[in-house]
Formats: C-alpha cells, structure tokens, sequence
C-alpha cells in the first residue's frame, strides 16, 4: 500500500573494517553440468553481469544475522555455485573478530533445494554478547559479520533500528549504509516491504537512477522470486546492514504482492495462475533468504523478550488470517463483523504476549497505521484507507478495549508501509480521531510510530510541493488529526528507538540523497515519550 495519492503504475564498505576475509574449512563435491538458471540470457545469468561483485565469489550476496535470542541467533549466507550439485560449507563463531576465541562450529550441506542459502540456528551463547561469525565453502572464505543476543537481565537502554520498503529501482539504499555504519543494534526490526514484486519501471524511476529489476517480469513463481531477492541481497549496502547487527523482519504486503491478503491480492489475476502457488512460492523464498527462524509452515507472527526492559512483537497483517480489503470506506461495509486483520488465533496470541509481559516497554511490529488517520478533508480521497487498521475497525475495538481491561502501559506500536513520517499517540477511538483530547490521559493508550521508506516513493515524488504540505497540514491538523504530532511526507531513511526505563526516544532519521550513495543524514527528528505517560513531546532536532 502507498499513502496518498494512490498509485497502481507507474556501503561501498561491505561492513567497514569487520568483513575481512578469513579461513575455515570445507569440501566441494565436483559436479558435471552449468545450473539452468544459470545458462547465458536467464535472469540468474544478468545478474552476475549487473549486480555481482566478483570480489565475494562464491558468497555474493553476503552474510546476515537474526531473530536473536538470549542464548542463540540465526546466521544466514547463500553460497553461489557454478555448477548444480550439494555444495558443503562450514562455519564459526567467535566473540572476536579475529577467532582467536571460537565458542562454536558445524558443518553443513546445501543446495538446489534451498537455493543454496545456509540457515544455521546457534545455540548455546550467552546473552547481550557481541560474536562475530563467518563461513567458507569451495575453498573461498565469506565475510565476516557481526552479530549480538538479546539480555535477559535488567539493563540501562536499549536500542532498535526499524526500516521498511525499500524498492530496488527507486535509488541507493543509503538508510541501510548510514545504518551498517552505526554500533551494534540489540536488532534492526524489518516491517515489511524489503522488496517489490513489479516488473522493471512499472513502479520505479529506472530512467532517473538507473537500477533495473531482475527479473525484468513482474515476479510470480519461485524461480523468479529468487532471483529478485538475489538482487537485491547483492546491494552492497544491504549488505553490510545485515552483516552489522541482527535482523528481526516480518513481510508486508510486496513480498507477495500489493494489498495482499490471506485469499488473494489487488496485483494478482487469473493469467497469473493461482495466487496460492504464487503465496507459496513468496513464503518459500522469504524463508530461504532471510535470516528467520522456523519454516514456511510455521506462523511468522513472533515475539522477543529483551529483559526487564522491553518485549517486541512483531505481528503477520498480511498472511496469517486477513481477510479482503473493502472495496469502500462506508460504515456499513467497515463495520462488518467478519472482516479481520490478523485473524483470532493471532488476535488471542498477542492477546496472552500482552497479558503476560512483565517487561517496561511493549513493542509491536506491526505493517499499517493503527492509530488512524482521517484524510476527508482532502479532495478525491477516501475518507478511510481501507488497506489499514481503519479498514477493520471491530478487530481494532476488541484489541483496544484488551489494552484498557488489562491495564496494559508503555505501549510502542512501530509502523511501516505508509512511506511518510508519523509521530501518533494512540487514541481510544482511532476510528474516529478527531474526538481525542490530549488533555485527557485517559484517551492515550500508548505511541505509534511511523516508519518513512528506505527509498519507495514518497508523496513530493508524484506531486508538487504545495500538495504535499496540504496534505501533511490535514494529517497534522487538530480538528481532524488532534493525536498526530509530527509529519514528513518527504524524506527517506529509518527510525531508531532508544528506550530506557524512564522513557522512550524516537528518532527519526532522514537521509541526504537517493541518487548517490552517500550515507550522511541532513537531519535527525527527535521525540520522547515518558514511561507511563504515553504522550509524545518533541526534542530539539539534530540538524548533521
């Protein structure tokens, strides 16, 4: 989903000084024949031509980390073999960069079947421990990457990066570079949209950046599905992102295709085939290439515990039990008992994460706007977005009327999807925004942050500058928007959140450019909400 107007068409440092290269040991079984997907003209074949770096053969697309536990983590990598055949790889973990100190190694097989990526679950750590970890197959060492366990003690902050939609052909993917470059996070939360499905130049700007789409066909089976995450795990500054700091990342809607749901998709039709094949294929590739944990049969939809101070939940709004967008913001149709986002076995779920959370701080990752947002003053637009919370308004109240039995405090809602900044306090009627008082702390149930895009389009993108503050003064305007607290609809990069016992910190940082790679922020926007308050206030900006 894209926020207003709607629109259907149209580190040059691989991780700084971290990723050197190192030895291990391996085998390789020789084989007969070049890969299919391999031949000269496929789509695996360009992007040895236009994405690989031939200096990190075999391991191109890098080395990953994630969904960290107190005492295990997920290390990840993809081995690209010449040949079709099993290919055998070893690894190691260290809590030095150098391995003079390895706590654990293994070995393992990989191949065809799993499009030669390498999923390992390391246990026995110890927690809030730094490690760095490598692999080495036919005969060549990987990068080496770095990674941490999440405490399970009281601790004096933590901090989160979360990103979301981040569109190959819409330019450089500088928030992931100025990210890699930042000390470790306890984890960079992924709120969906890490690719798009579309075929080259329907939803991008080719001519003006440059990067093309592989495959060049709007992806839709396995094979293709493949192919473009490989493209983009090929981007040095995604790269170095995930070979930084551990990844916790759930999908949105692009990873399968636009406005999905459980049955079907708005970018899905009869002459694509069946969308379950095509839903199966996106999950079987999501699993294969991203660093989480458990299979494609298993709910994605999973919680993390940081100790005392902080529990996330990141939650599945496309897949795990939506049901179909309405087709139009009437009450009659939105107030449909039937209708849901996550479906009652997720519901109930978060439901018993929520209750029985000692922790501070309660996080949810969470894919569209919770909070609500009425956009009826602008002209031609809906006044509900369908595709969000609005859209399931029952669902939302059952939810909310939860958080105020339980008593539930220090609610954090991080959001993706909407490519613009919003600072939000959560009323007790989203449904209808314009009915809260800040002056009465009884109508905040907690904050909602949105996640601005990596770098898929934002508003100014489409049109000029005047519509653009027209519609970010609707969104900030205290008839219609009173929770609303801050609004950029322009700016590309990632949010931080430094939490603390005392309070929470939301920064929102906001990149120079797209257009060359060039990591350096022109401002970073500050907001802190006191525990147990749940009202956001501003802090002065850091202009860099």
């Amino acid at each position: 989903m894209l926020p207003l107007p709607s629109f259907k068409s149209p580190l040059t440092v691989i991780i700084r000084s971290l990723l050197l290269v190192s030895s291990l040991l391996v085998s390789f079984v020789a084989c007969q024949r070049v890969s299919p997907s391999e031949e000269k003209g496929s789509p695996a074949y360009q992007l040895r031509d236009i994405a690989y770096n031939e200096n990190l053969k075999p391991f191109y697309h890098g080395v990953a980390s994630g969904d960290p536990l107190a005492d295990r983590v997920i290390i990840w990598t993809r081995v690209t073999p010449e040949v079709i055949h099993s290919v055998n790889v070893s690894w190691e973990v260290a809590t030095d960069s150098a391995f003079t100190q390895v706590v654990q190694t293994g070995e393992l097989t990989t191949s065809q079947d799993q499009d030669f990526t390498v999923k390992v679950d390391v246990s026995g750590l110890v927690p809030d421990q730094v490690y760095y970890y490598r692999f080495r197959a036919l005969d060549t060492n990987s990068s080496i990457g770095r990674t941490k366990t999440a405490p399970d003690t009281a601790q004096d902050s933590l901090r989160l990066a979360f990103a979301s939609c981040s569109n190959y052909e819409f330019g450089h993917f500088n928030a992931y570079g100025h990210m890699a470059a930042q000390p470790v996070f306890d984890a960079v939360v992924h709120l969906g949209d890490y690719i798009y499905e579309y075929a080259t130049g329907v939803y991008g700007d080719t001519a003006q950046y440059g990067r093309i789409n592989v495959p060049a066909h709007e992806i839709v089976t396995l094979e293709d599905y493949r192919t473009r995450y490989a493209l983009y795990r090929a981007d040095p500054e995604l790269q170095a992102a995930h070979g930084s700091h551990p990844w916790i990342t759930i999908w949105d809607d692009h990873e399968i295709s636009n406005d999905a749901y459980t049955e079907g998709a708005e970018n899905h039709d009869e002459t694509e085939g069946r969308y379950q094949d095509r839903r199966q294929a996106a999950v079987q590739a999501y699993y294969e290439w991203l660093p989480v944990r458990g299979t494609p049969s298993d709910p994605l939809y999973r919680n993390f515990s940081f100790g005392p101070l902080a529990q996330l939940m990141v939650l599945d709004g496309r897949l795990a039990g939506r049901t179909a967008q309405a087709d139009a913001d009437s009450l009659a149709v939105l107030l449909d008992s039937s209708r849901t986002m996550l479906g009652a076995t997720q519901r109930e779920w978060l439901q018993q994460q929520l209750a029985a959370t000692e922790a501070t701080w309660k996080v949810l990752g969470n894919q569209v706007i919770f909070s609500g947002l009425d956009a009826s003053a602008l002209p031609n637009t809906p006044d509900k977005f369908t595709d969000m919370w609005d859209g399931y308004p029952i669902e939302r109240a059952k939810l909310i009327n939860f958080l105020k039995e339980q008593g539930v405090e220090n609610l954090i809602v991080g959001t993706g999807d909407f490519h613009s900044s919003l600072g939000m306090e959560i009323p007790n009627d989203p449904f209808r925004p314009a009915t809260y008082s800040r002056a009465d702390n009884g109508q905040r149930l907690g904050v909602e942050f949105v996640v601005h895009s990596v770098n898929a389009s934002n508003i100014n993108e489409w049109v000029g500058a005047d519509t653009v503050e027209q519609i970010r003064q609707v969104y900030l305007s205290p008839k219609y928007n009173p929770h609303v607290r801050h609004a950029n609809l322009s700016d590309h990069g990632y949010v931080e959140l430094r939490l603390t016992p005392q309070a929470a910190e939301i920064r929102w940082k906001y990149l120079n450019t797209l257009g060359e790679r060039d990591y350096s922020l022109k401002q970073t926007h500050v907001m802190r909400v006191s525990a147990y308050s749940s009202r956001l206030e501003p802090v002065n900006d850091e202009v860099l």
